[in-house]
């Protein structure tokens, strides 16, 4: 969500890689106005090929990790989530034939990058 406000800097080149069915991706188009593609891994496969960890109860309760998602729902409206709660994310700028050029694996639900690193990733 953090990225989509800066979306007209990113020429098309987001997309959104979550948990969940088809359904929830629509519902979650509809419900924050996000513009750019949102893809599902129901498998949590994509998760896995990025080495994107699952976090400890503390990780996602912690007092930076609340913060974070108190400043979030700005953004989106408040709503539990309805997949994994422990599953991380996180931010990838994958270049030419694949090569991953810039990597943010969260710490904690809430654990977003730089946005300028991302746009000079993207440069």
């Amino acid at each position: 969500m953090q990225l989509h406000d800066h979306r007209d800097r990113f020429d098309g080149r987001l997309w959104l890689v979550g948990m969940g069915t088809p359904a929830h991706a629509r519902a979650f188009k509809d419900e924050t106005g996000v513009t750019f593609p949102v893809l599902v891994s129901p498998d949590k496969a994509a998760y896995k090929a990025m080495d994107l960890r699952r976090g400890s109860t503390r990780d996602v309760f912690s007092p930076r990790a609340l913060g974070a998602t108190l400043g979030r729902l700005r953004h989106a409206p408040a709503k539990l989530p309805e997949q994994d709660w422990h599953q991380l994310g996180g931010t990838f700028v994958i270049g030419p034939g694949g090569e991953v050029v810039f990597a943010h694996r969260a710490g904690h639900p809430g654990d977003e990058p730089d946005v300028e690193a991302v746009a000079a990733a993207l440069q």
